[in-house]
């Protein structure tokens, strides 16, 4: 909040205490100040967090909703949503993509705007606001979140999605994204993850995403059916993947997939994290640890090409374990859980289990 402005944007770093440039504000980084304080509430089940942030998340959505309805490239006033599609401004975007140019894409955003990203992120926003507000007992403001959410949905369907699906395109981040953010109906749904999982299959199961959705792509092709694909994904050792870096002797994460070339030669920062995030599929997901409005849910999504893996991780309720072995033909779990909580567990098998605090072996 201390790098807020008075119209609700903020500095994409902090702290900075250089002047505001044109690039504060961009849609992914500006919205870490809705949807961190979302995340950790709901982690942590402590309604104060709102409370006390409600004003600087309040002020950051309504920024970007003023941005968007203070004007609209010509090629999509036909959009009868116009004002609620966010297609104007400098952002960073899809931040180093492997294989691109950051000068290009910056320059292609300056050129034609990113209405697929901006746009889902200040519905992502809307809706945050809109559950938050209600929470809170704020009732106008709740409506006003909501309807609001709903027609930047609709606006984004228009310009983005063709007959309610994601256009054809090359970038897993243009799938990705919507299927996160539900920005799509069930059909589309579908129809983005099979393309989303054929198109890392025609890249010989290596990725292209940048910062925005590298932390959530696992996540969703795992969520969607193609957990065999995330898990090659994760494991791939050739450039560009996560082990392309470890494979060059880097005990940091790298801001670019490239990291070292084949040359030896360095590039950009070796130390910038956000492709580390990918740990977070590690425990939500292959371990299956979830935590939510004070419900705890073990869902374990396994596979062979780990052969075993092993989770812990201090919670608001206690120490929570989870531990996969692959055995021959057979996998065995055991699953610790806190005294002082009950936990739902469901194996892939579709088996449903209901616990209190122990040790669990299945």
């Amino acid at each position: 909040m201390s790098t807020q402005y008075d119209d609700g944007c903020l500095k994409g770093i902090a702290p900075d205490p250089s002047k505001r440039t044109m690039f504060d504000g961009s849609s992914g980084w500006l919205n870490a100040m809705v949807i961190v304080p979302d995340k950790i509430e709901k982690y942590y089940g402590d309604c104060e967090l709102y409370q006390e942030f409600y004003d600087a998340m309040k002020k950051t959505v309504l920024f970007q909703l003023n941005r968007a309805k203070s004007k609209t490239r010509s090629h999509n006033l036909n959009n009868p949503l116009h004002e609620y599609l966010y297609d104007n401004y400098v952002h960073w975007g899809e931040w180093m993509e492997p294989n691109t140019s950051p000068v290009k894409t910056l320059s292609e955003i300056i050129m034609n705007g990113d209405p697929e990203i901006c746009t889902t992120y200040l519905c992502n926003d809307l809706r945050i606001m809109a559950e938050v507000s209600k929470k809170l007992g704020k009732e106008e403001d709740h409506s006003f979140f909501k309807e609001a959410a709903e027609k930047t949905l609709k606006a984004y369907q228009f310009t983005c999605l063709d007959e309610g699906k994601v256009k054809n395109e090359e970038r897993m981040c243009r799938y990705v994204r919507p299927l996160h953010y539900e920005m799509l109906s069930e059909e589309g749904k579908r129809d983005a993850a099979r393309r989303l999982h054929e198109l890392v299959v025609k890249n010989g199961y290596h990725l292209n995403s940048g910062f925005l959705t590298t932390h959530i792509l696992l996540r969703t092709l795992a969520e969607n059916g193609y957990v065999e694909t995330a898990y090659r994904l994760l494991t791939q050792e050739t450039y560009p993947s996560w082990l392309y870096a470890v494979n060059k002797g880097l005990t940091t994460i790298p801001e670019t997939w490239e990291a070292i070339d084949e040359n030896g030669v360095p590039h950009e920062s070796l130390n910038h994290y956000a492709y580390g995030s990918v740990v977070g599929f590690l425990f939500d997901t292959a371990a299956g640890i979830k935590i939510e409005n004070g419900k705890i849910v073990i869902a374990p999504k396994p596979d062979r090409s780990l052969k075993f893996l092993r989770a812990k991780t201090l919670s608001p309720f206690g120490t929570i374990e989870v531990a996969w072995t692959y055995e021959g033909e057979e996998i065995s779990y055991r699953i610790t859980v806190p005294y002082n909580a009950v936990v739902t567990i469901i194996l892939p098998d579709g088996r449903e289990f209901e616990v209190h605090g122990g040790e669990y072996n299945y």
